[in-house]
């Protein structure tokens, strides 16, 4: 399926007044030329994941589970690297607890981001909590600090 666009390198506005302009008008060379239009024929590529209709209500599923997987899952990950950070860190307990979680909350934004960055919402979820178990499943696997 052929789509075509007409791009046109002026503004209405400014085709119109350049028209209506006299000769000896600067912008009126443009009027001799005439208008500068551009046909281009795009082939849009498949994008997979991505419901182009925003009324649509697989679009709006789409947004809402990358929402959950970038607030509710993030958390989750933030979490449990703040609690593997904690039993990593070198330092007294409770340092070592506020300097994890500290640390842990940069990733707060990046874990977001990517939650809409994925391919598609179950790659966004699927990936969010991997990332979680694991880390969890790291922090609860490691012996105390003495």
């Amino acid at each position: 399926m052929n789509r075509h666009f007409t791009l046109t390198l002026a503004s209405p506005a400014t085709i119109a007044r350049r028209e209506r302009a006299p000769a000896d008008l600067p912008g009126s060379a443009l009027r001799r030329v005439g208008t500068v239009r551009h046909t281009v024929t795009a082939f849009p590529a498949p994008v997979r994941g991505v419901v182009r209709d925003r009324h649509c209500s697989a679009y709006r599923i789409n947004i809402a589970a990358r929402t959950i997987a970038g607030s509710f899952g993030a958390y989750a990950v933030v979490a449990a690297l703040g609690a593997l950070l904690a039993r990593l860190l070198p330092m007294a307990r409770p340092e070592a607890v506020m300097t994890g979680m500290l640390a842990a909350l940069l990733v707060f934004p990046a874990v977001t981001i990517w939650a809409f960055l994925a391919r598609s919402p179950a790659r966004a979820l699927g990936g969010i909590a991997t990332a979680a178990f694991a880390l969890a499943t790291l922090a609860l696997t490691l012996p105390l600090p003495a």
